[in-house]
């Protein structure tokens, strides 16, 4: 059974700093060693160049009353459940939203009869919260997605 457990995230701010820091320094490095006509410094300087795109792709943002599941590679990393700006492994792809806001559902007034006979009208409303996000990604069949649209069950016939 998966159990939720914290992702390891820094934050995004300080590490978008520092990778805008390392393409700033890599362009430099480059053009300057073009220059100088040191052609295998000038391939480290476009290896960084590389390696400082490839960390924007791990930034991530977590929006109030939401929480981030993460993957890496298949497997489950941890969940992000603070608000802000984060930056998590670029390989923890894909990086699924889970709303954490209260949701209710209502039935529609239904008819029916008692043992005695006597008509009455029914009614239910049901009022629900994701608690743990791994289980709710993972081993959940129907749950709403984030833009709040409901998924049909899996045995369920498409009108």
């Amino acid at each position: 059974m998966i159990r939720e457990k914290q992702a390891t995230a820094l934050p995004g701010l300080v590490m978008f700093v520092v990778f805008l820091a390392i393409e700033i320094f890599s362009v430099w490095y480059l053009i300057n060693r073009l220059i100088e006509r040191e052609w295998w410094t000038a391939g480290g300087a476009g290896l960084l160049f590389a390696v400082g795109i490839w960390g924007f792709f791990g930034l991530t943002a977590v929006s109030p009353n939401e929480s981030r599941v993460l993957q890496l590679f298949g497997s489950y990393a941890g969940t992000i459940h603070a608000a802000g700006f984060f930056w998590v492994n670029p390989f923890a792809f894909p990086r699924r939203r889970v709303s954490l806001r209260v949701r209710n559902f209502e039935s529609s007034k239904l008819k029916v009869n008692d043992h005695d006979g006597n008509p009455i009208e029914i009614a239910a409303i049901v009022v629900w919260r994701v608690t743990d996000t791994a289980e709710a990604v993972f081993r959940s069949t129907i749950t709403r997605t984030s833009c709040g649209c409901r998924p049909r069950p899996p045995c369920a016939t498409s009108r």
